[in-house]
């Protein structure tokens, strides 16, 4: 007979000794084959709602895909500007000149440089200084106060020239002063050449 005191009870129809062992706690007896003792329950969860069933996870919302397609066209190349072609220079048509006269013309200034004004009598090669060109708005320009021939040199003709130097030619020639100032050689490029023009007999502006 088994030590300490015992009591039997009936679980699910069946009979089971419960035997409170030396140390005062239940022993479980052996379960009968196929039943268990006691069914054993799994926690459950309780879902957020409330209700024992556990919610699935939802699911992550996917990226959104436009309609699919060939690629926009690229915006078209802006059109390279270009600067407009410099202006020849030229002078006014004209037969006669006074002896102190204006003389004008078209043209674009050089990029460097200036251009000066020269004379010489037509059947001469010897070239006189005169005036600076003055470049204006719309692509003309000025010459002012030049000096053509003497006092005797009504009826004859002569020829300007438009020459481009160095503004350190320019410089040194505007100092001059007196009589007309000869240059055998010019002292740069000529960019033009007038037709021969006759000189009047009347002073003119200066």
């Amino acid at each position: 007979m088994l030590a300490g005191p015992a009591a039997c009870v009936q679980v699910l129809g069946v009979n089971v000794a419960q035997v409170v062992g030396w140390f005062g706690g239940p022993v479980p007896s052996p379960s009968v084959t196929g039943q268990s003792a006691t069914p054993v329950q799994e926690p459950v969860t309780p879902s957020p709602s409330g209700s024992g069933a556990s919610a699935s996870p939802s699911p992550s919302p996917s990226p959104s895909v436009g309609p699919t397609g060939p690629p926009p066209p690229p915006p078209p190349s802006p059109t390279p500007t270009r600067s407009p072609a410099p202006v020849a220079f030229t002078f006014d048509a004209r037969s006669t000149v006074d002896q102190c006269d204006n003389l004008a013309g078209h043209g674009d200034a050089p990029k460097t440089g200036r251009v000066l004004i020269f004379v010489r009598y037509q059947r001469d090669t010897v070239w006189f200084y005169e005036q600076p060109v003055i470049f204006g708005p719309d692509h003309t320009w000025t010459s002012s106060r030049v000096v053509t021939g003497g006092d005797d040199d009504g009826g004859t003709e002569f020829r300007y020239a438009a020459v481009a130097v160095s503004d350190q030619t320019a410089d040194t020639l505007s100092k001059i002063t007196g009589s007309p100032y000869p240059t055998p050689s010019l002292p740069g490029t000529i960019i033009r050449e007038s037709d021969a023009v006759v000189r009047t007999r009347d002073k003119g502006i200066c």
